[in-house]
């Protein structure tokens, strides 16, 4: 597999902070010949699946070191009462607001 054999190299590209269509249009040029979006896959199960620091775009520290990197808990959707059915009232027309 071409991406294994330059593991590496985008590995340390990443980790160093380049743009990911930078390093993948070098990697193009070197011969890699596959997709961006295979690419892109591949570096996220190789490189940032192995828990390498990946720097912020600032390149202040790594992800998640700074305040607005912090995840919250997830938020639940809102949804209506199981058996409950929108149901808008018919008005005669005298409903506008004055």
């Amino acid at each position: 597999m071409r991406f294994l054999a330059r593991l590496e190299a985008i590995r340390e590209a990443v980790r160093q902070g380049y743009p990911m269509q930078m390093i993948y249009e070098t990697q193009q040029r070197e011969g890699l010949e596959i997709s961006y979006s295979q690419f892109t896959r591949y570096v996220n199960q190789f490189v940032h699946a192995t828990g390498d620091a990946t720097p912020t775009r600032r390149g202040k520290g790594t992800a998640g070191e700074r305040a607005g990197d912090q995840v919250g808990p997830a938020k639940s959707a809102v949804s209506a009462p199981p058996g409950f059915r929108y149901r808008p009232a018919q008005g005669d027309g005298d409903d506008e607001i004055v």
